[in-house]
């Protein structure tokens, strides 16, 4: 199937819509790939289907979340990532007819921006209305794009007149509509269902935990709560209770074998972290889960070219709260073999996506190219999804050319230890028996390459004989 997008809706294949919101596939699942926004007869990834009116100098532009101040401290968006050449004017398919200030305009279509942008000379053009200073946008690779400063303009579309804030970069770039707009104007922005928050847990998996024969059960009493956070962690249980991480426990209508205590961790932020004081019970009793941690050189190797448990372990992992009994529903913090678990459940998801690594729930991404590396991210973002394991926007770090991944800086220049590990290491005391060089070398198992730091120390070779 052809489909030319000049005259025909690439998301249903009907007639083009005036507006996205009126395409009967705005909100439909696509059968084939499971993204939402189009039918499975229009789905390009099945490879039946081509589509024409594309511009081959068209390149997409990417304005991401970043920091900056202005004069009164505020932080605001403003890190715009520029791929390829300039825009251009050619690729009127991606373009949008409005009015700003009463004086018409086409706008490119972005939808990977999150602001809008105009140039200085259609700044100019509208009268050179006053700009409040801000920080420069970023663009790609870290390079600076001038801006001039932003603004607020009365945006006119299909009859609909909204006052929005355009940034003025320099020059005479052409005009970008970003999501900012896009979802003012009501032009059918959708949130990516990659990102989105809800609390299902990972889909067609359930973790198992097998104790030994020799399990002893014990239920232990609640701990005393210190008055202090007595509020925080009564909040963060009821969060956990509502999110389906957690389910009560009535110890009338079931016999309880295993109930262990919490300890209430306070993180950075204020809020309480509560864990289960698995030691102390199950611990010792679970069967380890024989699936090795990748080391530094295996995960390196590939740059070259919320689990839910099953019915039986839920009534293993109960805490014993002030509150009373609860049980958890998906694997919590604390149990000796849920990291073999849970690294071998996230190999199987990205297992044949080349230039991909997993540690737990730290995923890298290399690419030769920017092409290569966004089309892997697709990739390993639907696969998330197809599990529904969702990820944190402030956590993600997109098209970058240098990232710190398990102590280690990766760049154009190599592998390199952090700065800050690398002096850890030199600050370690020279060993003066075998129990000290053994702690030692136990300290640097991990990251050999700091042994290049402590060359030049004198270590006695005849330690090991002591």
């Amino acid at each position: 199937m052809v489909l030319d997008r000049r005259t025909t809706c690439i998301k249903c294949g009907k007639p083009k819509h005036n507006r996205f919101s009126e395409c009967p596939a705005a909100n439909a699942k696509c059968h084939f790939c499971g993204i939402v926004g189009h039918f499975k007869a229009v789905c390009i990834k099945s490879g039946m289907v081509s589509i024409r009116g594309f511009n081959s100098s068209h390149k997409q532009n990417f304005i991401e979340p970043g920091f900056g101040e202005d004069e009164e401290g505020n932080e605001h968006i403003m890190t715009l990532y520029y791929c390829g050449d300039k825009l251009k004017r050619e690729a009127s398919d991606n373009t949008v007819n409005l009015k700003i200030n009463d004086m018409s305009l086409t706008k490119m279509i972005d939808s990977g921006a999150s602001v809008s942008c105009i140039g200085s000379k259609i700044w100019k053009d509208l009268g050179n209305p006053r700009l409040q200073k801000c920080k420069d946008l970023i663009g790609y690779m870290r390079s600076t794009i001038p801006t001039m400063g932003k603004t607020n303009v009365l945006v006119t579309f299909e009859g609909t007149t909204v006052e929005l804030t355009v940034f003025v970069t320099e020059g005479n770039d052409i005009p970008l509509l970003g999501r900012d707009w896009m979802q003012a104007l009501d032009m059918g922005v959708q949130p990516s269902p990659f990102f989105e928050s809800d609390h299902n847990g990972i889909k067609s998996f359930k973790a198992s935990l097998h104790l030994s024969q020799e399990a002893v059960p014990y239920v232990h009493k609640p701990r005393i709560v210190p008055f202090s956070i007595k509020t925080k962690v009564e909040d963060e249980l009821k969060r956990l209770f509502h999110e389906n991480v957690l389910e009560e426990v009535n110890p009338s209508t079931m016999c309880l074998n295993w109930a262990s205590p919490t300890v209430n961790v306070l993180k950075p932020d204020g809020s309480i972290r509560i864990c289960g004081d698995f030691k102390t019970t199950v611990n010792k009793y679970i069967s380890k889960a024989h699936y090795p941690l990748p080391r530094f050189d295996e995960l390196f190797e590939k740059f070259r070219g919320g689990m839910p448990l099953d019915e039986k372990t839920q009534n293993i992992l109960i805490i014993s709260t002030h509150l009373g009994f609860f049980k958890y529903k998906r694997m919590p913090f604390g149990i000796s073999s849920s990291p073999g678990i849970f690294q071998r459940f996230m190999e199987g998801v990205i297992r044949d996506i080349p230039g991909v690594s997993v540690f737990l729930d730290d995923i890298i991404i290399s690419g030769k190219d920017v092409g290569q590396n966004l089309e892997r991210v697709e990739m390993v973002l639907q696969r998330l999804s197809d599990r529904n394991i969702k990820t944190k926007t402030k956590k993600c770090k997109f098209i970058q050319d240098r990232v710190k991944y398990l102590g280690y800086v990766i760049d154009k220049e190599g592998i390199h230890l952090c700065k800050e590990n690398l002096d850890a290491i030199k600050s370690l005391p020279s060993p003066t028996n075998s129990k000290e060089l053994k702690s030692l070398l136990g300290s640097l198992n991990y990251y050999p390459f700091g042994i290049i730091a402590l060359l030049g120390r004198e270590i006695g070779v005849n330690v090991l004989q002591m």
